[in-house]
């Protein structure tokens, strides 16, 4: 009985698990419940000050429910900790009515009672993965119905969870090695290529935070590099993936709709040769049907709008002619006369074709 070495693309998916393992492993830590004041805390006025330590303080009003005054309160403070890591690092923050109580460390209260920092969406998703990012301590002003939350950044034990995400997408890395030959392995490295770049984006943002507030500028420095490195990578491969169209007559507008559809997601197009055709033919009873006017579209005239619908075949297909994909797509368009229903036409088409494209590449990426 022998064994076998595992192959390169088992080692590049292994890689890639343990990496999303690593990116993963913080979020499934159970954090400490935080304590609860029984009187006014010293905190509501003045934060307190500790060394490698970010505070931030959150508050939120309530009618009936306390509980959820007091998750609110929670999530405003992890956010406030985030907003002054932003402000460091000239990030914007979107303003919306709710209430937040602001504090630099050491310094009195302010607040508002109309507006709020609210972080975008990739901020509040950073807010929750960022390691070492807890709620200390919350208190309940019962007469005023208003929940209290103190919460603060520990900049040695998110320094330390980043270094360990860098790392392990560094080896994830490392295991792509060359550029694969095989057409539909192409486009596997290139989804486990941006795959890995999003998690790389994400790292250094976070890495960005974490300097700002006094953590390894060098440690922000190497996610940066790996990050242009891959990026470099990811061009190259895109400019070896090619494609190209062929298309029946009267559909070129079509041919030119699919050429666009492929540039915008980043790859190649070859007028010779290629690694993958879109084979582009009339649908249904049109797709034999010898009409003067070669179109792919017919009009549907009423009293008050003119309605445009078409409907074509796609197919993809490698150099030896192997079917990938295939798909009809149907579209319609309105206006008020025959040349805007034709150019609310196209618009409809080219969307779904760009869906149906990002669908395809999406499925021969696994």
């Amino acid at each position: 009985m022998h064994s076998e070495g595992a192959s390169p693309v088992n080692t590049r998916k292994s890689a890639l698990v343990w990496l999303f393992s690593a990116l993963t492993l913080a979020s499934m830590r159970a954090q400490p419940a935080p304590k609860q004041a029984q009187s006014k805390p010293k905190w509501i006025s003045i934060l307190p000050e500790a060394a490698s330590r970010i505070y931030a303080l959150g508050l939120a009003t309530y009618s009936e429910n306390q509980a959820q005054g007091i998750q609110q309160a929670e999530a405003n403070a992890r956010t406030e900790v985030i907003t002054r890591l932003r402000a460091s690092v000239k990030s914007e923050t979107n303003v919306q009515n709710a209430m937040v109580l602001t504090q630099q460390a050491g310094g009195a209260a302010t607040g508002t009672s109309t507006k709020s920092i609210s972080q975008d969406v990739s901020i509040s998703a950073h807010a929750a993965d960022l390691p070492g990012l807890v709620v200390e301590e919350v208190w309940v002003d019962a007469a005023e119905r208003t929940s209290y939350a103190l919460a603060y950044l520990d900049l040695p034990v998110a320094e330390r969870e980043l270094r360990a995400r860098f790392q392990a997408s560094k080896q994830a890395l490392a295991a792509e090695g060359a550029v694969p030959v095989a057409p539909r392995e192409m486009l596997r490295t290139l989804k486990r290529l941006r795959d890995l770049q999003s998690a790389v984006e994400s790292q250094d943002d976070l890495a960005a935070l974490i300097a700002a507030g006094g953590g390894d500028a060098m440690l922000r420095a190497s996610i940066r590099d790996q990050k242009m490195d891959l990026e470099r990578r990811i061009a190259t491969l895109c400019e070896s993936i090619t494609f190209n169209a062929t298309a029946e007559k009267g559909l070129a507008d079509i041919q030119a709709a699919v050429r666009g559809a492929i540039l915008k997601e980043g790859l190649g197009w070859s007028d010779t040769q290629s690694n993958f055709t879109i084979r582009i033919r009339y649908s249904g009873q049109r797709q034999n049907l010898a009409v003067s006017k070669q179109q792919w579209w017919e009009y549907e005239p009423s009293p008050d709008f003119t309605i445009a619908r078409g409907v074509v075949d796609l197919t993809l297909l490698d150099a030896g002619g192997h079917e990938y994909e295939s798909t009809t797509i149907a579209a319609k368009g309105v206006g008020i006369d025959e040349a805007t229903a034709q150019r609310a036409l196209a618009k409809d088409y080219q969307a779904k074709l760009e869906t149906a494209i990002r669908g395809w590449l999406e499925s021969l990426g696994h």
